[in-house]
């Protein structure tokens, strides 16, 4: 999995879409642990540490959208 993490990021992905990959990749092990598909342990992820999250605003219309419900 480390391998794999380096791997992406070489190929220039953010920090913050590996991490939403070994997500995904930890949430398939619990399944296949769960339905007894996978015996043995997960293997642990790493997380690469997020700089700069972004932030975004909301526009005008989308909070009259959001108060309206």
């Amino acid at each position: 999995v480390l391998d794999y993490g380096e791997e992406l990021f070489d190929s220039g992905l953010t920090g913050s879409t590996i991490n939403k990959r070994f997500t995904i990749i930890s949430v398939l092990f619990d399944e296949a642990i769960r339905w007894r598909k996978f015996h043995g342990r997960k293997p642990n992820t790493v997380r690469y540490k997020v700089n700069g999250a972004r932030q975004r605003l909301i526009t005008a219309q989308e909070e009259a959208q959001v108060l309206s419900i």
